[in-house]
């Protein structure tokens, strides 16, 4: 079964994530840099590593190095228990809006904004992503 809708129910409609988390997602090979931001998005945004691992196994064919990497990202904040005042990274929080703070698993609630302005484009946008794409997505909801 597809995470797709378990996901859309909790974040939002993907037409409102922000557009580089679903170029990472659906188009760009995977990275380091890229599995940071998702992993970011994904662990501040209070979605178990379960599910977003299966859900990065829908979106792209990750290598097991990859896995290990994101899972080790997880891993890491999980652990961060005297860290109130460090900024780990940021990542875009749905609940809020906003660029914000990701300061580990006992610190979700301290919500600091990074910088109010900072214009993130969302969703799918015109002419950004390929039918491809909205195809994929097509067959991930019919599963």
């Amino acid at each position: 079964m597809s995470e797709l809708g378990s996901l859309q129910r909790t974040l939002g409609s993907m037409h409102s994530w922000p557009q580089d988390i679903l170029r990472y997602l659906l188009l760009v090979a995977p990275t380091p840099y890229t599995l940071l931001e998702l992993a970011a998005f994904f662990f501040g945004n209070g979605i178990s590593l379960l599910r977003a691992t299966d859900f990065l196994l829908e979106c792209f064919s990750p290598s097991q190095d990859h896995i290990d990497f994101f899972r080790s990202k997880y891993d890491l904040w999980e652990r961060c228990h005297d860290t109130p005042h460090t900024r780990i990274y940021e990542y875009y929080d749905m609940s809020n809006c906003l660029v914000v703070e990701l300061r580990g698993a006992e610190y979700r609630d301290l919500c600091v904004i990074v910088e109010s302005c900072i214009p993130i484009k969302l969703g799918f946008g015109v002419d950004v992503f390929p039918s491809s794409v909205r195809r994929k997505l097509d067959d991930m909801r019919a599963v």
